[in-house]
């Protein structure tokens, strides 16, 4: 038991603990400086980690099971846990499968079964998504257009696209998800595979909430995507293209570049320059290529 001396001790002391304490108690809940934003070279797909300043994690799709052909390695294992265990990230908070395509959701069931997530949310393709986890105890959500999330007092993720989920198209593309990430003045805007037909609609109805500081061209810049009038409405500072290297489909097409070049806009692709880091402050962005450019 204390004795009398080291009661009066305590006392005399005891701001000075009552300080150290919430000294700790606030360095639990301090933000990081930046908001992280991962556009892994997933291969011929897509992946994308956001880690916010307050450590809330998400992954933007998974990418496809395989690298390549040539790389028989599953991506998830190689290439997906290694990246968020390198920036410290023990658990996913939320995974957005923007539609159902391999190329962004074949890792899917390895990413479950290697990694802890909360939960999942999708354009609506709810059905497919729980065959395929094979009954993991992973809740799976349906954002809708114009829901928002909020990450962190700073961040917020707003849905865009799909306007309307149609079960009945065979143009997964269609159906993709659009995400805009907010970090106090600056944006991000994730564009999933969305094809013109997309893009107008969105010029139509959301003209005003698609300038954003980073655009990911759509569907890895192909031909099908990424309209003059559409680039022209995001307003980008920097244009990020997720693609294969030397992949079947020629992306990104030369019309794509083109459009970028005439607009002034730098163009990252982590086919030439590997996965791509952006760190924001939430008023200025920091660009970091893990390759440079050899083309």
């Amino acid at each position: 038991c204390f004795q009398k001396n080291d009661l009066e001790n305590l006392k005399k002391y005891r701001h000075y603990l009552v300080g150290l304490i919430g000294l700790y108690v606030l360095s639990i809940h301090l933000p990081n400086t930046f908001l992280k934003v991962i556009m892994l070279d997933v291969g011929q797909g897509d992946c994308i980690v956001i880690k916010t300043p307050f450590n809330k994690t998400c992954l933007i799709d998974t990418g496809p099971k395989l690298y390549s052909s040539h790389y028989s390695k599953d991506q998830v294992e190689s290439i997906i846990i290694p990246a968020l265990k390198a920036n410290n990230i023990t658990h996913l908070d939320i995974i957005f499968i923007t539609h159902f395509d391999q190329d962004h959701a074949g890792g899917l069931n390895t990413l479950l079964s290697k990694f802890k997530v909360k939960k999942i949310i999708t354009n609506g393709n709810i059905h497919d998504i729980q065959k395929v986890i094979n009954q993991k105890n992973v809740p799976i959500f349906k954002i809708n257009a114009m829901d928002t999330l909020k990450l962190d007092p700073v961040t917020t993720i707003v849905c865009l696209s799909p306007l309307q989920f149609d079960p009945k198209s065979k143009n997964r593309n269609l159906n993709s998800l659009v995400l805009k990430l907010n970090h106090k003045k600056m944006s991000f805007l994730f564009t999933g595979d969305i094809e013109q037909e997309n893009e107008e609609k969105l010029l139509d109805i959301y003209s005003d909430l698609l300038p954003s500081n980073v655009v990911q061209a759509p569907h890895h810049g192909s031909k099908t995507s990424l309209t003059p009038s559409f680039l022209t409405a995001t307003k980008p500072s920097v244009a990020l293209i997720s693609c294969g290297r030397k992949n079947v489909y020629k992306h990104p097409h030369k019309n794509t570049l083109e459009t970028l070049k005439q607009q002034g806009v730098p163009i990252y692709r982590t086919d030439t320059n590997g996965a791509l880091t952006i760190l924001s402050d939430g008023k200025s962005l920091f660009m970091n290529r893990f390759i440079k450019s050899t083309l």
